[in-house]
């Protein structure tokens, strides 16, 4: 699989658009550095970041952005 495939169908019209969204637009936007292309999906009054230290276990990750700006 490449790993601009979408892993899920068109007929699975959820998943297929939340992949969409969390990866391929996401990924496009952190490379390109184009905030503007992921800003509505995110409520900036509810917004918090997760920092995962590079690290693979979920316990030792923290919240560490408040903010999105």
């Amino acid at each position: 699989m490449t790993y601009d495939k979408n892993p899920f169908p068109s007929g699975d019209a959820d998943r297929h658009a939340l992949w969409e969204m969390l990866v391929r637009r996401d990924i496009d936007a952190f490379i390109g550095q184009d905030w503007a292309m992921v800003e509505d999906d995110f409520v900036a009054e509810s917004f918090f970041g997760m920092h995962a230290h590079f690290l693979s276990n979920a316990d030792a990750w923290r919240l560490q952005f408040p903010r999105l700006d």
